[in-house]
């Protein structure tokens, strides 16, 4: 029997694949085929998601034969080669330690709890902005231009050292590094501009490297030699990418989930304190991660009753172990109120998103700031005010035209 093709396409935005949900419901561990034929381990129970993603025996490093690809632009072990010159090395994604860990060891004081409650005046000042932006522009307005895609990047901006000048810039190449139906060579081609910009942007910054994470990163690491060129340019590019891209998916996947349930957006409206938890729930709920997390066994190990051999591919699959219902009652149905804060939509050991409580501040004070301002807020009149993100790796919302 063939295995069911991955990933499966939705059938309702706002909800998982039927054909995701019926794979999750045979076992937690089964077998799927890949756009080119090859086949991999699909991973859907929660308790199995955990265990994939904190076993070092699963490797995250392209260069392993029987790395599973998702997307044709990344196909086999051959663009971890083909993108080198000029292209830019693996980010700390695609990296097993120890090299892993003595990256990440650079970048986690900049993602601290402290550090990060310290940047919510600057976040509410730039959401107000963009609000002030999208009444300016008058209804109907595109909500996704004026705020779920310029907030992230404006804190980018600030973190990174980045001129704001330059915002549409990396949003464009951003973008285009998520295509899902990129080609090998279109990929590769986003991946050298990119680092042709990053490049470009270090070497502005050595001058004068300031208190920004690239700037530090220069100073502290890069000067001493303890961080090569192709590493620095690695770091960089991943903040640069999963830190604007997911947060702005979640927070255009999560307005236009409030907006499509009014019941939800009156009762978080009349009760902004509900709205920490609320995220939570979102986060579980509207997974964005639509393509999984990719592994590799270098060992056989076996999961879920599964014998998984060293070499074969296993794709973990976050949206499915989001609505496990050995971990979450009744995972089907969106409560806001469920304390959902053990969802893996920021991923699970090493790998773990080093961002996490900036996603999570974003998120609140955007929703916030937007339900004090905008209470009566709805999706505008007529066709086509609304257009999902079928087309990137990162599920989102590419147009939520509103109303006030």
């Amino acid at each position: 029997m063939t295995p069911p093709s991955y990933p499966m396409p939705r059938t309702e935005p706002l909800n998982v694949p039927p054909g995701l949900a019926e794979v999750a419901a045979r076992g937690p561990v089964s077998r799927v085929q890949l756009w080119d034929g090859g086949e991999a381990w699909l991973v859907t129970g929660w308790q199995e998601a955990r265990a994939v993603l904190a076993d070092n025996r699963f490797s995250a490093a392209l260069r392993h034969p029987g790395y599973p690809h998702v997307r044709p632009g990344f196909r086999g072990t051959r663009v971890a080669s083909a993108a080198a010159p000029g292209a830019g090395g693996p980010t700390l994604l695609r990296m097993d330690p120890p090299e892993h860990d003595v990256l990440r060891r650079m970048l986690t004081g900049f993602f601290t709890v402290r550090r990060t409650a310290a940047m919510r005046p600057a976040i509410e000042a730039w959401t107000d902005e963009c609000l002030d932006a999208m009444q300016a522009k008058g209804p109907p307005a595109d909500i996704i231009e004026t705020l779920a895609t310029p907030l992230p990047s404006l804190v980018l901006c600030e973190l990174l050292g980045i001129p704001v000048a330059e915002r549409a810039y990396f949003e464009q190449l951003a973008a285009g590094y998520m295509a899902y139906g990129a080609t090998q060579r279109q990929v590769i081609g986003v991946l050298r501009r990119m680092t042709d910009y990053l490049d470009d942007l270090v070497t502005r910054k050595e001058s004068d490297p300031g208190d920004d994470i690239i700037g530090s990163l220069i100073r502290d690491y890069a000067s001493a030699g303890l961080l090569s060129r192709t590493d620095l340019l690695g770091m960089v590019r991943l903040l640069l990418v999963a830190g604007h891209e997911t947060t702005a998916n979640m927070l255009g996947l999560s307005l236009a989930a409030l907006l499509a349930d009014r019941d939800a957006w009156d009762g978080l409206c009349a009760d902004p304190g509900a709205i920490a938890a609320a995220v939570e729930e979102l986060l579980r709920f509207h997974t964005i991660a639509q393509t999984g997390l990719c592994r590799v066994a270098v060992e056989d190990i076996e999961v879920g009753g599964e014998l998984i051999h060293a070499g074969e591919g296993v794709i973990v699959s976050v949206e499915a172990a989001n609505r496990d219902p050995g971990a979450f009652a009744d995972p089907d149905v969106m409560s806001l109120h469920r304390g959902a804060r053990h969802h893996l939509s920021f991923s699970f050991g090493i790998h773990q998103c080093l961002g996490q409580a900036l996603a999570r501040l974003e998120l609140e004070v955007a929703l916030a700031r937007t339900m004090r301002r905008y209470p009566s807020l709805r999706v505008a009149d007529g066709a086509g005010q609304v257009a999902f993100g079928h087309d990137r790796m990162i599920y989102g919302v590419h147009r939520l035209e509103v109303a006030w």
